[in-house]
């Protein structure tokens, strides 16, 4: 694989790993919606977790909202 196809690649990673994580992200907020869960009690974790993928660190992103998307079930 050269650079060019390296990169084209890691895009593709990059944006299921975005897309994964805006899937769990929207599922924690219906729970929220829903009185499921406090808000206060994810916020913190959000926080963390927009930190992380704003820095491009979107594995550490998925990580830390799938591990705040099982705690939540």
């Amino acid at each position: 694989m050269n650079v060019f196809e390296y990169i084209k690649h890691q895009k593709k990673v990059f944006v299921k790993k975005s897309d994964e994580i805006e899937y769990l992200v929207n599922h924690i907020e219906k729970n929220v919606k829903k009185g499921l869960v406090k808000e206060g009690a994810v916020k913190g974790e959000l926080i963390e977790i927009a930190k992380a993928y704003d820095s491009g660190h979107f594995t550490e992103a998925l990580s830390r909202v799938k591990n705040l998307s099982e705690k939540i079930h």
